[in-house]
Order: structure tokens, then C-alpha cells, then sequence
């Protein structure tokens, strides 16, 4: 699988199924099931996928966010409103107003809002 894999790989992976022998759903991955002794921290398989998702996108340091294609996207900040875009000089340039972003001043985590590999999948 890819280091950022698409939603639709994450669906993928994790697929719910049910088990007839133990009378439960669980997800294929092995992180999940509806069986509330399974300490895994999410209620419903949806919240497990979503929280996969989330966290294959997460960016912690400054060498994956250096790492990242031209093209590529991140947030950072928890409200949206700091977007990034890095241009093929290697810079991170935001949306009108917000300017060049410095990876000094990065408050990780950072979020990949949007990789150019995902255009092709």
C-alpha cells in the first residue's frame, strides 16, 4: 500500500464482516469488532475506518512534511482555515493572505488534505 492511500484503500482493507461462529462483526484488519471486551476505542466500524483514515494522513514531522510531492496539500491547525500548498521550488504557499509558510514555524500535527498521487487512483 502507498505511504498516503486513498479512502477507497483504507475501505478496502477494512471491510466489516460477520463471524456466524462467534455471532459478531468485526472488521478484516483485526483492530475492530462489536464485542464490547474488544478495548479498541471506537463504538462503530465507521468510526474505526475514519480513524485509520485519519491517522494515515497525519503528518508529524518535519521530514514527511519535507518528503511530500509538488502538489501536495496540508492543514495545519484543527479549524481548516491554514492551507498549504508546495509549489515545485520545494515552498509551502498558502491561501491568498496566508503567504509563504516556513517549516520552522510548523505546530505539528499536520494534516495531507490532498496528495497528486490520489488523482491517478
Amino acid at each position: 500500500m502507498a505511504d498516503f492511500p486513498t479512502l477507497a484503500q483504507i475501505i478496502d482493507q477494512h471491510e466489516r464482516v460477520y463471524s456466524p461462529f462467534v455471532q459478531r462483526d468485526y472488521c478484516t484488519c483485526g483492530d475492530w469488532s462489536d464485542d464490547s471486551r474488544h478495548d479498541n476505542g471506537h463504538a462503530t466500524h465507521s468510526e474505526h475506518v475514519q480513524a485509520v483514515w485519519l491517522e494515515t494522513r497525519t503528518i508529524t514531522t518535519v521530514e514527511q512534511l519535507d518528503a511530500l510531492p509538488v502538489g501536495a496539500v496540508v492543514m495545519f491547525g484543527n479549524d481548516g482555515a491554514a492551507l498549504y500548498e508546495k509549489d515545485s521550488a520545494g515552498t509551502w504557499f498558502g491561501t491568498p493572505g496566508d503567504g509563504e509558510f516556513l517549516l520552522a514555524e510548523a505546530e505539528f500535527h499536520a494534516l495531507l488534505v490532498w496528495h497528486p498521487d490520489w488523482e491517478d487512483r
